[in-house]
């Protein structure tokens, strides 16, 4: 039976509204509810009144009557009932086990009141006829929110009369009865501890009571101070609708806030004692909206001007942060909803989202709430947070990146691991780690979506077909203008609409994804420094991520189930390479603390199936087990050999053995630890930084190569869309098609784009691979030496490749997209490190990774960049070693052990090619190209040798598919002839010149190359160039180019468009033409021009000046020297065919067996003593180190000269020249 239905009986009883409310008031506090309605049903309305009339009559006078019609607060309407007229029940005192102390009601002994004792003994104090119990809400809301979690309000004499002063307005003064309250401590109280904080405690408070000092009470009694009225008008303020507070005395704070709590449930509770509240309001929402209002007025000038109002909104403030806290911890113990009691702690997350059902939280609110729980024990603080986490947890669950409500989620979980506290409970909760599916199955998706942290860093615009719609429409590829069509209903509406919105959309939802990062980063960060318990558990959480995804390196169509998504490894590696910073800005100081040992015996990170830098497995194998002894065993093994070393020294210089010993054993210890204890446990710089690298090589690096491969898929789409518009298809279903197909493409590239492109990641992951890169120098290189190293050191070779790969990867990425994201880092340290593993074959088993960072060499070279030559100039070991090392790399990359082997080093040496050329330009770097051969004769004939090679054969199959291009035009220009093919036809021979002309703008790109670094070359380097071994080759390549571009077939060359195949002609006779002009002066030159037979004749050589001349090709001192050069050879030529004449029918075993040809100075092959000319063998091991014969191992070396072979040899051309002289004379 509630108030409500008494108003409602009575104003069915035709009483009106306000009269029914004061006659229900004054009929409850006379008779109680349950009299009160009877006396209504059974008298009727008129017979009612009288008998009120009456009872007010005879208990006081009417203005006393008048006055209770609209007591002050709901205590005193108790304290009217009971104290004065004996009203009341037992249904309006629900705990039955509750003591009856007598308290005096007035100063001058007159009525007594009672205040409760929980769990007191019923008879331990008499109770006079004129004491009535109070009902326990009017002690709960006389009592501190920790009184209240103890039940009991624990109260003094002393603070029970200041309480009664302050409620009822009596007067000062000390007289009166003792008030009949056992003290705490005396055995008869609850002895429950208070658990405010000893620093908002004054001196003198009993603990689980606010003192009068605390709740600015004062003894003025009805002689308000102006603070103590403007006090009463704000609570008044504040607290409405309840019951306003007397303005004409000191205010009890702590209980007008217990009160208005208590008064303020759901409008649907009918638990709820004090009137309806506000629609949705609960408990919380008033004592938050009180903490904004009291921070509000505290923020103003006004206030501070006035003594005493500060620390009233400050206490203000106080309370409210216990009795929210008591809310959430007690909520079953409020009146509220049903809802918001079985929620617990877990309602306070709307307000830490600021959405419906909750508000936003005041500013300083949740600060000091987070405060207060610093001083809980930590099972109190993980049965409050543990809700909370699991609330946040489920929600964010549901959300994506383009939902307004996840950057609210991530928010909020920072906001609550501000605590210290709190951050070690979401690190010991049982869901940090997951649940045990993704424990036991080690599914990758299950362990992101049921870790605590996993949800929180899967919100991110890549994988989400859904993001791509929402930002960037139905249709990106339209937006970009990339289709011919606009397909209805399908594009329009506010989507971007041109390149540049796409653009501008893209940078925005970088800016937010950067600010969940940041996010996401501060609450890792207040995790791993919440204490090591925290930072261990984050650890261990990586390496369960990092255990559960290794299928992401093994298939690139992994199954969804098998791994995390895309977008929750960019976030995760971002946060972790944020955690990194600290430490990496510090660069080379912190290099000590990072141990490469601990890949190696850590259980968080497995590489042992990982390609290792310079070691097999059983090499790593024994490594591991060498240094995987205990610190004891190792310990013990130093220690007793430095103990022998020390006692044969001091044996040698006549000491005593035994003492020498003992100290050499004694002092050992230290070293012995520190060279060859691996420790197993790591410091937090060497877990964070192996971890991150880890976490970049499973994440962005992946998707580094997925949009790569997403960017090539477009252009082949764009290409094919191409092709169909020219070839009519415009409509076709063919091409709508494509088109779907390419807005699938684009939607994922631009998703994509938006995190890989963005030029803040880029830089933050460049500054941790510059450091890296450092640190690997270092572990490789420790002495500065450069190059050549003589071996590796273990720990470097040791080391998974994935690290200098992705280097080398990340490295070329930035250079291709964003380079200027490298002027962030030490350019000076990673060229060092690049020339280091490049000119040591020894750190790097696979060549493939050394021609990685060629290619980078390359790109960071290119013209159009920032950075460049400059940097390579002033850094030393290129300065020494560049001009070398591209030498002899160039050769290396001929054999790799892969079945590719013969396609793959022509893309190699197409970046050293660009490197060279870049090189040239450069006064330094060209002189040490020049001194190569000089320094290094046998790796620079090599080089030319390939180069040759490279040339010959690149030049053959470009120079091959050009003629056939040619048929191919002639057949279309042939009108009678292509119509008469069919269809079919048609598009075959049109497929096929498509194929020739991508095959031919491969090799020309190569070819042209290498015939501009053999000019290049020729321009300072004479001799070396026209070596035995090399003479010959490079006469027939330089001939068989001329006989080819003005030769008697070179019209079969002339196609359309041959700028699309990289095919310039008159640019490639420029170089073969300087090259002739260079050597024109070597007599070893002239004579093995004229020596090619098959490719030279002075005709074409004629015509090679005469279009040289016309188009300026070369220059008029390049033209004089070349017209002498003509001449030479004519003579050349002539003595040639005399001398062949002559030397006519030579015997076979004076020939060549590999050449057919005379052989000068033969020699004999140690495995299959078969005897060769040396410059036939030369040019051969240049290429193949081994006899062409069986094919055993040879080197030049090993050949043996065949001096009596060679003397017969000399002694027939003698003979045969001296006939031919006797003949002509």
């Amino acid at each position: 039976m509630t108030e409500q239905k008494t108003r409602r009986r009575l104003r069915g009883l035709g009483l009106g509204k306000e009269l029914g409310q004061k006659l229900a008031l004054v009929l409850l506090a006379l008779l109680g509810q349950k009299l009160a309605l009877v006396l209504l049903a059974l008298l009727g309305r008129k017979l009612a009144l009288v008998l009120l009339a009456l009872a007010l009559l005879a208990q006081k006078p009417l203005t006393a009557t008048l006055a209770s019609l609209n007591p002050q607060t709901p205590d005193q309407m108790r304290t009217l009932r009971l104290s004065r007229f004996g009203g009341g029940s037992g249904g309006d005192s629900p705990e039955p086990n509750v003591e009856a102390v007598a308290v005096p009601e007035s100063e001058d002994g007159g009525d007594s009141m009672v205040v409760p004792q929980a769990n007191a003994p019923m008879a331990a104090t008499p109770v006079t006829p004129k004491t009535q119990v109070f009902d326990p809400a009017l002690s709960l809301a006389s009592s501190s929110p920790s009184a209240f979690v103890a039940g009991s309000s624990g109260l003094t004499p002393e603070q029970v009369r200041a309480r009664r002063l302050a409620r009822f307005g009596a007067g000062g003064g000390s007289s009166g009865p003792k008030v009949k309250v056992p003290r705490r401590g005396s055995g008869q109280g609850t002895g429950v501890e208070h658990s405010t904080p000893a620093s908002r405690r004054n001196d003198g408070d009993v603990q689980g009571s606010p003192s009068p000092s605390r709740l600015g009470l004062s003894p003025a009694g009805a002689n308000a101070t102006p603070l103590e009225v403007w006090k009463a008008r704000v609570v008044n303020k504040w607290l409405h609708p309840s019951p306003p507070v007397s303005e004409d005395g000191p205010v009890d704070v702590d209980a007008a806030v217990a009160q208005a709590t208590l008064g303020r449930g759901h409008p649907k509770d009918p638990e709820t004692p004090w009137g309806k509240p506000a629609s949705g309001r609960t408990p919380l929402h008033f004592l938050v909206s009180v903490y904004g209002r009291a921070q509000r007025m505290a923020a103003s000038t006004t206030i501070a001007a006035h003594p005493g109002r500060p620390e009233f909104l400050a206490e203000v403030k106080s309370l409210c942060v216990s009795y929210v806290l008591l809310l959430l911890e007690h909520a079953d113990s409020f009146p509220q909803s049903r809802e918001s009691k079985a929620s617990g702690p877990a309602g306070l997350v709307p307000f830490l989202l600021g959405v419906s059902p909750g508000m936003p939280l005041p500013p300083g609110l949740l600060p000091a709430m987070l405060a207060e729980i610093e001083t809980w024990a930590s099972e109190r603080a993980a049965a409050f947070a543990a809700p909370l986490f699991e609330a946040l947890w489920a929600g964010v669950s549901k959300l994506r990146f383009e939902d307004s409500e996840a950057g609210l989620y991530v928010r909020a979980l920072g906001a609550l691991v501000e605590s210290k506290t709190l951050a070690r409970v979401l690190a010991e909760h049982p869901l940090f780690l997951g649940k045990g599916t993704a424990i036991e199955t080690k599914a990758g998706s299950l362990v992101e979506s049921s870790t605590l942290l996993g949800p929180f860093f899967s919100l991110s615009p890549l994988d989400s077909r859904s993001f791509v719609a929402v930002t960037f429409g139905p249709s990106p590829a339209q937006s970009l203008g990339l289709l011919t069509t606009r397909r209805s209903g399908e594009v329009g509406g506010t989507w971007p609409s041109s390149r540049d919105e796409v653009e501008r959309t893209r940078a925005l939802v970088a800016a937010r994804h950067e600010a969940l990062v940041a996010q996401l980063h501060e609450v890792v960060d207040k995790v791993v420094r919440a204490g090591p318990e925290a930072r261990e558990a984050f650890l261990s959480w990586i390496g369960l991520v990092l255990s559960s995804n290794t299928a992401r390196l093994h298939s690139q169509r992994a199954s969804p189930m098998a791994t995390a998504s895309e977008g929750f490894f960019f976030n995760l590696a971002c946060v972790m390479v944020a955690l990194c910073k600290p430490f990496v800005s510090k660069g080379k100081a912190k290099f000590g603390l990072i141990y490469p040992q601990y890949l190696l015996v850590t259980d968080r990170v497995d590489v042992s199936s990982d390609t290792k830098m310079a070691a097999s497995s059983r090499e790593t194998e024994a490594w591991i087990d060498v240094r995987n002894r205990t610190a004891q065993e190792q310990f013990e093994i130093v220690r007793t050999r430095q103990a022998n070393e020390a006692a044969l020294r001091a044996a040698a210089a006549g000491g005593g053995a035994s003492s020498s010993a003992t100290s050499g054993a004694s002092g050992a210890s230290g070293t012995a630890e520190a060279h060859v204890r691996v420790p197993t446990k790591f410091k937090f710089v060497t877990e964070m930084f192996f971890l991150t690298l880890r976490t970049l090589y499973f994440g962005p690096m992946q998707t580094v190569v997925r949009y790569r491969q997403v960017r090539s898929s477009t252009h082949r789409l764009m290409s094919e869309m191409q092709a169909m518009n020219e070839g009519g298809q415009r409509a076709s279903d063919a091409m709508d098609r494509v088109e779907r197909m390419m807005d699938a493409a684009m939607g994922l590239r631009l998703s994509l784009e938006t995190l890989v492109l963005d030029r803040r990641i880029l830089n933050e992951f460049m500054q941790l691979y510059a450091f890296t890169a450092a640190w690997l120098l270092e572990r490789a290189d420790p002495d500065g030496v450069g190059v050549p190293l003589a071996g590796v050191p273990e720990a470097f070779g040791m080391l998974p490749e994935h690290i200098v790969d992705d280097v080398a990867t990340l490295w070329h990425f930035v250079l291709q997209v964003e380079p200027a994201a490298l002027a962030s880092v030490s350019l000076d340290l990673c060229i060092s490190f690049m020339m280091t593993l490049i000119g040591n074959p020894v750190l790097v088993k696979n060549p493939y990774l050394r021609a990685k960072f060629v290619s980078v060499m390359a790109e960071t070279l290119a013209q159009e960049h920032s950075v460049g030559l400059a940097e390579f100039e002033s850094n030393a070991v290129a300065r020494e070693w560049m001009a070398i090392i591209l030498v002899d790399f160039y050769v290396d990359i001929e054999v790799t052990g892969s079945h590719t082997q013969f396609y793959d080093k022509f893309s190699v040496r197409h970046d050293i090619a660009t490197i060279v050329m870049r090189m040239w330009e450069s006064s330094h770097f060209r002189g040490a190209l020049g001194e190569v051969p000089a320094k290094y004769p046998e790796s620079f004939t090599r080089f030319v040798n390939m180069l040759l090679n490279d040339a010959t054969f690149t030049l053959d199959e470009s120079l091959t598919r050009l003629a056939q291009i040619r048929e191919l035009e002639v057949q279309r220009e042939d009108g009678q002839g292509w119509s008469a093919l069919s269809g079919e036809g048609r598009a075959a021979a049109e497929a096929r010149e498509g194929e020739l002309r991508s095959a031919v703008r491969s090799y020309m790109v190569l070819a042209n190359e290498s015939v501009k670094v053999l000019a290049l070359l020729a321009q300072d380097i004479h001799a070396p160039l026209v070596a035995p071994a090399l003479a010959d080759h490079l006469a027939t390549v330089l001939n068989s180019v001329m006989a080819s571009l003005v030769g008697p077939h070179c019209l079969e060359l002339k196609i359309a468009r041959p700028e699309q195949v990289s095919f310039d002609p008159r640019a490639l006779l420029s170089d073969v033409a300087s090259v002739y002009a260079a050597l024109a002066g070597e007599e070893a030159f002239r004579r093995a021009v004229v020596r090619d037979e098959r490719s030279f004749s002075l005709s074409v050589f004629d015509k090679m000046l005469k279009v040289g001349s016309r188009n300026s090709l070369v220059t008029s001192v390049q033209l004089a020297v070349l017209a002498e050069l003509r001449q030479q050879l004519e003579a050349s030529s002539a003595e040639s065919s005399a001398l062949d004449e002559l030397l006519d029918d030579v015997p076979d075993e004076f020939l060549d067996p590999l050449m057919a040809t005379l052989m000068r100075d033969p020699v004999i092959l140690p495995s299959s003593r078969v005897s060769v000319d040396r410059s036939t063998i030369t040019r051969h091991l240049l290429s193949d180190e081994s006899d062409p014969f069986n094919r055993q191992p040879l080197t030049l070396d090993q050949v043996i000269p065949d001096e009596a072979l060679k003397a017969r040899i000399e002694a027939w051309i003698a003979a045969r020249v001296s006939a031919g002289k006797e003949e002509v004379g």
